[in-house]
């Protein structure tokens, strides 16, 4: 076989060699694989950080509402210790009145009851009269005494929502007792005249009455305004 006298040089052209250009597009995709997957990683951990930063944003929120939904309840209650008081204070007075403006009339019909020479007419007339007196002083007692069943209901619902030694919770107790010992001064009072110490205990009891509602007002103001 004859030997060759001459080579035939090949050049590659672009200034490239083979294995360069088999190896460029599988780094660039190699690359482009490695920023997709940190971009992955740092997405999900961003989302994680977000969802962590919205649960708290959310329990914050949750303790907030159930705070303010707490505190409504509480002011639902004094609201309606407020009114539940003033309620029965009218119902005081008008019991107080019933006996006190009353009583020279139930007097006079017990003496005509007791005069041996009133007519059987005259007697009939106050008996009845002193009946209908004495069945309505009857009725507001009974609505006297029912109010302080609730005053005692609400110093009760006052205590579980502020605690039994708050100002709102004594001072509502004090108003009670006051009211429950009034109830009973008065009571037996009508069924015999007046005398001026009766009448002046009343006038007392019922200044000493309206200072602890004061007090217990102003501190129910306090309440609301600090909050």
């Amino acid at each position: 076989m004859a030997e060759a006298l001459f080579t035939i040089p090949i050049h590659l052209t672009g200034g490239h060699s083979l294995l360069e250009d088999l190896i460029g597009p599988a780094l660039l995709a190699l690359t482009a694989i490695l920023a997709a997957g940190i971009a992955a990683r740092t997405a999900n951990e961003r989302q994680a950080a977000q969802l962590a930063h919205d649960r708290e944003l959310q329990k914050v929120q949750l303790a907030h509402d159930r705070e303010q939904r707490n505190r409504q309840h509480v002011r639902d209650s004094v609201d309606d210790a407020v009114h539940s008081v003033d309620a029965a204070l009218r119902l005081m007075f008008e019991y107080e009145a019933l006996i006190m403006v009353g009583d020279p009339q139930r007097t006079e019909r017990r003496n005509v009851l007791d005069d041996g020479g009133a007519s059987s007419n005259a007697k009939a007339d106050a008996l009845r009269a002193l009946k209908e007196e004495t069945d309505e002083i009857h009725a507001q007692s009974q609505a006297v005494y029912d109010a302080n069943i609730d005053l005692t209901s609400e110093n009760l619902r006052l205590s579980l929502r502020l605690g039994k030694d708050h100002a709102i919770v004594k001072s509502q107790q004090a108003l009670r007792d006051v009211y429950a010992t009034r109830h009973d001064t008065l009571e037996p009072l009508y069924k015999r005249p007046l005398t001026d110490k009766d009448r002046e205990e009343i006038h007392s009891a019922s200044k000493s009455t309206e200072a602890i509602f004061y007090s217990f007002f102003e501190d129910c103001r306090k309440w609301f305004e600090e909050g």
